[in-house]
């Protein structure tokens, strides 16, 4: 990682932490909680939560590398993970749910081992405590619950008069940006030019005007992980969009000014309309962020994660480490209410 982008993940860093003093933060209410082992899975998690505000029937399993998907529902079912049922759509369990639940019953959901020895599996507890019997299973563990960290604040851009938010100059982010262009010798350059950002939330408000450069807009790329019909990461609570503005709102005379203005920004919408969300979600959203770290133009070296759970699973910590480790180094900056070690 080049001077320039240590400086701009310095920034970012520094300004998430300086931020939560300027916007006191709480976690929303719990969310309500139903269900037990005996109800399937639904595409939409944040609506189907088990006692412990798990993803009922969905678990998060960390495999030993080389293991595929076809031996893990082999060892449950006898037959390929491509051959088992579905409730028609590809999303939830088969119809037969009910009448295989006395029986061990085991459906791939999601196979990440593309990117990190990971998979989310639909099953009952009779083929998990099965598959904890396999050599190659490092855990097995419920798939939980994610909500944002709760914003009480404006919205970025209605903080503070002028351009400049507190927090951007607590942080001495003028110097740091003139120090930046002395190095770069560039005189004209953006801070964070040519640096991808991940942000994991609610999504983005495209609309959004502090997300427009020189005509164009800043978002990247950008994709939905919530299955409720949304065609792309359109924000519809406002939290991603106001995390995006921290970090990414241009110097335009308009509004704030985010610490590193000058990055390009890939939204991963893994969290819903009410801010909740799965961590089969967040792992979803961190295989794609990290698929774009070999991008031409802004290739992706930090995402963003603001939000808690009830307790992280393995295969979270599995697939954060995988993206760091990878070669390209993708720096995961989270915000979380959990303790969750990030290496």
């Amino acid at each position: 990682m080049t001077m320039g982008r240590l400086i701009t993940a310095a920034f970012f860093i520094g300004i998430m932490g300086l931020f939560e003093i300027v916007n006191v933060y709480a976690m929303i209410p719990p969310i309500d909680r139903i269900g037990g082992d005996s109800s399937p899975a639904q595409p939409n998690h944040s609506a189907d939560t088990g006692n412990d505000g798990d993803v009922v029937g969905s678990w998060l399993i960390t495999v030993r590398m080389g293991t595929s998907a076809d031996s893990v529902s082999q060892s449950i079912n006898g037959n390929s993970a491509s051959s088992t049922s579905t409730n028609g759509n590809g999303n939830g369990p088969s119809a037969s749910w009910g009448e295989r639940f006395h029986t061990a019953f085991l459906q791939i959901h999601r196979d990440w081992t593309g990117s990190f020895p990971v998979m989310n599996v639909h099953a009952n507890q009779h083929a998990i405590d099965q598959l904890r019997t396999q050599s190659f299973i490092v855990s097995a563990e419920r798939d939980g619950i994610v909500s944002i960290m709760a914003q009480s604040g404006p919205p970025f851009n209605d903080l503070i008069e002028g351009e400049y938010p507190w927090g951007v100059d607590a942080i001495r982010s003028g110097t740091a940006w003139a120090t930046l262009k002395k190095d770069l010798h560039r005189p004209t350059a953006l801070p964070g030019s040519h640096l991808g950002i991940c942000i994991l939330d609610t999504g983005i408000d495209f609309n959004q005007p502090e997300f427009i450069r020189s005509d164009n807009s800043i978002v990247i790329e950008n994709k939905n992980f919530v299955g409720d019909g949304h065609p792309n990461a359109q924000d519809g609570h406002s939290h991603g969009t106001h995390v995006a503005g921290t970090i990414a709102a241009q110097l335009n005379s308009k509004g704030v000014v985010g610490v590193a203005y000058g990055v390009g920004l890939f939204i991963a919408r893994v969290l819903d309309d009410t801010g909740s969300g799965a961590w089969s979600g967040v792992i979803d959203g961190i295989a794609w962020c990290a698929s774009f770290q070999t991008h031409t133009t802004y290739p992706v070296r930090v995402a963003s994660l603001s939000l808690g759970g009830t307790g992280a699973p393995a295969a979270v910590q599995t697939a954060f480490d995988t993206a760091y480790n990878n070669g390209n180094g993708l720096l995961i900056i989270a915000r979380v209410a959990i303790a969750v070690q990030i290496r």
